[in-house]
């Protein structure tokens, strides 16, 4: 069954010294798409990500089980391919990427031959194959990817016994270690992502300043660049993972602090090139009303606004999806409630402008405390406009463009930032390449298509 829930809110805005309300509303509409069919498939925590054919992939944790890998359409059809267990790789990582090749590339935190994890590849026609077994010298727990713009998967463990790792896999299978993290640089590695220049930023959940957690840039050879370590109390601490603004800045949530006393609720923050972090918005702030609580995660949409989750707080004290202004004007747009779920990952967008969240422990309470079910799959219409989005948002000129929407068959032209790119195909109606044209600069790309134009988000950048 399909369930949909709109709710009106009314806007927070954070201003420099205080906190203002606005008495202007927004609504959104929220739909269960489908609800985990067992308690061995269910609850998830990861990130959705959409493949060329316009599926989206995710993953479970699994309850009592190691998880499972499926895919659904927008209208909530689901195909189950992969049930993990401790041979293959157990307890996926909710970091899922869509390579180049087509492929998905993910991680589990644990099993493998060595019991310490084990990075994968998913091709489109459902085959599983483990790339490399951790066996704990060189990372235990495998957690977040990324591709760079060398065509080279990099990737961090999260760490536990052993400290966290930054590790390279090439497309042609070689695998090596290229940086061993300490306490002062960061534990528990939640996220790894490409700068605009061309380096790797790395957020992790504790170590650096009094355990609050940093942020680390490093070469693509694994060179320790500049460390950011987050100082607690209003400064915010335990980061989770960073997006790229199309502003040119980095946006991110702590999953603590942004009080005086106490550990807070959680903070946004903006962080720049230039490693300056600047509180966006503290949750739960004196004077606020309706929060969430404990963000997990956010995405920057095609509106230009970030929108995140939160595990707890809100009018249900079960989690919330908020909307936030790249200057710090906080919107409460949705409280969880028991019959969907608890938002418990970081959202995606679609290409069609819908936003995708995981939900977990959906449907009534047993004895008042427990939910019965196993979790749910949550689309978002927050009134978003489709979009174009690049598979990698860092090119050179020459090199192929990957573009992922809806709608491009019989397209005429695509175009990087008003420069007409002379070759482009259709792959099929979600998917387009085209070849970066001499002469171009960093901005948007935009595909004509029959029915009218698609504008990337972000901009790319060209170097």
């Amino acid at each position: 069954m399909v369930r949909t829930r709109t709710t009106l809110v009314v806007i927070f805005a954070a201003l420099l010294g205080g906190i203002a309300a606005s008495a202007a509303a927004q609504s959104v509409t929220v739909t269960d798409l489908f609800s985990f069919s067992s308690y061995a498939l269910g609850n998830s925590y990861a990130t959705p990500v959409q493949s060329r054919s316009g599926l989206i992939y995710s993953n479970t944790t699994g309850s009592g089980s190691d998880g499972s890998l499926f895919d659904f359409s927008n209208g909530g059809v689901t195909t189950y391919f992969i049930t993990f267990n401790t041979i293959d790789g157990a307890v996926p990582s909710p970091h899922m990427l869509l390579g180049s090749d087509g492929n998905l590339y993910g991680a589990d935190l644990a099993g493998g031959t060595f019991g310490y994890g084990v990075l994968f590849r998913l091709t489109p026609a459902g085959k599983y194959t483990k790339l490399h077994e951790f066996n704990g010298g060189d990372g235990e727990g495998p957690f977040s990817l990324v591709e760079a713009s060398d065509g080279n998967i990099y990737g961090v463990t999260k760490g536990g016994a052993f400290f966290p790792t930054l590790f390279k896999y090439t497309p042609a299978g070689v695998f090596s270690t290229l940086y061993t993290f300490d306490n002062p640089h960061g534990v528990f590695a939640q996220s790894i992502i490409q700068a605009f220049d061309g380096n790797l930023l790395v957020t992790s959940l504790e170590g650096g300043t009094n355990n609050n957690g940093t942020i680390v840039e490093l070469s693509k050879a694994g060179k320790v660049l500049s460390t950011y370590k987050f100082p607690g109390g209003v400064g915010g601490s335990l980061p989770m993972a960073l997006v790229a603004g199309s502003d040119g800045n980095y946006y991110g949530v702590t999953n603590s602090g942004g009080q005086t006393t106490g550990f807070g609720y959680g903070t946004v923050f903006r962080y720049t090139p230039q490693g300056t972090v600047t509180i966006l918005y503290a949750l739960n702030s004196p004077g606020t009303t309706g929060d969430g609580t404990y963000p997990f995660g956010i995405v920057q949409a095609s509106d230009g606004f970030l929108y995140g989750t939160t595990t707890a707080g809100g009018a249900n004290n079960l989690g919330s999806l908020f909307r936030i202004s790249t200057s710090g004007a906080y919107t409460s747009l949705y409280s969880a409630n028991a019959a969907i779920g608890d938002p418990y990952g970081a959202p995606m967008q679609d290409t069609n402008g819908l936003i995708y969240m995981a939900a977990i422990y959906d449907g009534p309470t047993n004895n008042g405390t427990y939910h019965s079910g196993y979790g749910a799959m949550v689309s978002v219409n927050a009134g978003a406009p489709a979009f174009a989005k690049l598979v990698q948002n860092l090119r050179s000129v020459g090199q192929q463009a990957q573009i992922l929407g809806q709608g491009f068959t019989g397209t005429t032209s695509v175009t990087f930032n008003g420069i007409s790119a002379t070759s482009f195909k259709v792959v099929n109606d979600t998917y387009v390449t085209a070849t970066v044209p001499s002469g171009a600069k960093t901005g948007p790309v935009v595909v004509t298509t029959p029915t009218g134009t698609l504008t990337s988000f972000p901009n790319m950048t060209i170097r």
